[in-house]
């Protein structure tokens, strides 16, 4: 649930072995941290509230409970001490729940902010950022829709790099854009995407241009579409070929020399110094 804050989460059906892998980081990593804490740390044992039952009474209470469960006899002798030890152990065990939930929603709360930053974290190389980068990559990664990896920057070292795609409809129109946002259903399969600056290629010109023997450069034939952005229905899509584009565009070598070239030259000052006379 936390972890589906930060990122679309992928929904597929695992195998027993995945489960198991899943589960032991999920629930057995935060259930023996929470019980450290509870049991062995001051700060985490007191908090929140006083714990009434001392380290000492715990084992003791823990018997009693068992013992009047499956003894009437032992119950009937002890059943003011009885319920006096289901208070204590109850309040032990909502104690450790409440921590419990807590290092659940820290631990996911920091694996999704961790895979929010992938990309940047898989540019760096010293050994602590390599294995955080090993641990999303072996555990997150595969939780993460394919969709969110494919059409986000989420793998690019800069969140700001856009995804262009060429969109091949079921009738045959090819468009071109850069993805603005994606949607999918509720079992993760994508149901539409925005995109931005689109265009369409008029392949019936091309076609055309070819029989007549005068086909132009094939990057001539898009055509902009006057709209900012552009919705496409999934199953109306054909095929889908992914570019990653920068951020900013990398100016030609003509733009460069032009902006050199206009620049004004810096004002210089000459000054002339004679050499020195010889001494006879």
């Amino acid at each position: 649930m936390v972890l589906g804050r930060f990122l679309p989460l992928r929904s597929v059906l695992r195998s027993r072995s995945e489960e198991l892998g899943r589960a032991l980081f999920s629930i057995a990593v935060p259930f023996f941290i929470a019980l450290l804490l509870v049991h062995y740390i001051p700060g985490f044992r007191s908090w929140p509230g006083h714990d009434p039952g001392e380290h000492i009474f715990r084992v003791a209470d823990y018997k009693l409970l068992c013992s009047s469960m499956l003894n009437e006899k032992v119950f009937e002798n002890n059943e003011s001490l009885f319920y006096v030890a289901l208070h204590r152990s109850a309040f032990r065990q909502l104690h450790f729940i409440f921590w419990y939930y807590t290092i659940v929603m820290a631990e996911a709360g920091l694996m999704g902010l961790a895979a929010r930053f992938y990309g940047r974290l898989r540019s760096h190389k010293t050994k602590p950022v390599a294995f955080l980068v090993l641990v999303i990559e072996q555990i997150l990664i595969p939780k993460i829709s394919e969709w969110e990896l494919l059409l986000t920057p989420f793998t690019l070292a800069s969140p700001k790099s856009r995804v262009q795609v060429d969109i091949l409809m079921t009738n045959g129109t090819l468009y071109q854009g850069f993805v603005f946002k994606h949607y999918l259903d509720s079992a993760g399969r994508l149901a539409g995407l925005i995109i931005t600056e689109p265009r369409r290629y008029n392949r019936q010109q091309l076609l055309k241009d070819r029989e007549q023997g005068a086909a132009k450069r094939t990057d001539t034939y898009w055509r902009e579409i006057p709209s900012r952005q552009m919705y496409l229905l999934a199953d109306k899509i054909l095929n889908i070929n992914v570019n990653y584009a920068a951020a900013t565009t990398p100016k030609s070598v003509a733009d460069f020399v032009q902006e050199i070239a206009a620049r004004p030259l810096p004002t210089l000052s000459v000054t002339i110094i004679p050499p020195p006379k010889k001494t006879p």
